[in-house]
């Protein structure tokens, strides 16, 4: 999927909306806050997180500026680097997933996600 949304390599011409714009689009079926909090939580990783979101939920989003289509924290795949892009080791994405729904409902409430980075 292209980060920015359009058009999808496949046999039906697909396409799709970029990740900001899905992400927001959640944040707003969630009820949350009008506007993010965003911080830099790392020299290429930044977070966006709606607060104030209906019924407990929440939303976050991380971006990585300069990964590739990988799971951040992983292992490179040898071999497939040239097409899946690069791995960021600043974060875990499991680590961060797990932070995200360990938390208490309102723990989103003026607060980023943090979360060490990834053991070695």
């Amino acid at each position: 999927m292209p980060y920015a949304g359009g058009s999808v390599a496949t046999n039906r011409a697909l396409t799709v909306v970029g990740a900001e714009t899905a992400i927001a689009s959640w944040a707003i079926h969630d009820g949350c806050a009008a506007a993010p909090r965003v911080d830099r939580v790392a020299a290429h990783v930044t977070s966006r997180v709606w607060s104030g979101c209906a019924d407990g939920t929440g939303v976050a989003f991380y971006r990585i500026d300069g990964g590739g289509h990988t799971w951040p924290g992983s292992f490179d795949v040898r071999g497939f680097s040239h097409a899946l892009g690069p791995v960021n080791d600043e974060i875990d994405a499991a680590d961060v997933m797990l932070a995200f729904l360990r938390r208490p409902p309102d723990a989103l409430i003026g607060a980023p996600i943090t979360v060490g980075p990834p053991a070695i």
